[in-house]
């Protein structure tokens, strides 16, 4: 005998029996694109939005927008192939080898602490490591522009806390 009534596999089961009905070889399906009714975040978009909330960006020998926020160098990097992702950053060399440690356990905190900023140690060299931060996300320009402040504000508030979080272990450990 049947059931009377035949209900829908949960979306979790339906999801997993696909999952395991597809075979290893098989390449993920590209995504489909969708119509886009906004205008590319492009670079004079963000060079004037930029310009508009106060600062003075100029653009770097790499072709990425470079401006000052205070006395910290951010660049504003744009990526070539989707027009909506975007990421600011800033970086530092530190020249104490010493503190190499304490900085990645301050970037891997604070970067689990600030949603959509990270932190971490770019290239490290035989007498200085370099930290970065930076804020990445897909955004529209409106988006983008609307919340323009709130990126570079976040980007300096993290920035502060870990190089606050060294000293504080460094003077801690003395």
């Amino acid at each position: 005998h049947f059931p009377e009534k035949i209900h829908p596999a949960p979306p979790v089961l339906s999801f997993l029996r696909r999952l395991l009905m597809v075979p290893r070889t098989a390449k993920p399906r590209p995504r489909p694109r969708r119509e886009k009714d906004h205008p590319p975040m492009d670079k004079k978009f963000c060079f004037d939005a930029l310009a508009e909330e106060g600062f003075q960006p100029e653009i770097d020998e790499d072709g990425d927008i470079s401006f000052l926020a205070g006395e910290i160098s951010l660049s504003l990097i744009l990526d070539e192939e989707d027009k909506d992702f975007f990421s600011l950053v800033c970086a530092f060399e530190v020249d104490d080898m010493d503190q190499l440690e304490l900085f990645y356990s301050a970037a891997s905190e604070a970067s689990r602490e600030y949603r959509i900023a990270k932190a971490y140690i770019g290239e490290i060299e035989d007498e200085c490591f370099e930290i970065r931060f930076c804020v990445e996300g897909l955004a529209t320009p409106e988006l983008f522009r609307s919340n323009l402040r709130r990126y570079v504000e976040l980007l300096l508030d993290m920035q502060e806390s870990v190089f606050d979080a060294c000293e504080e272990d460094d003077s801690d450990a003395e």
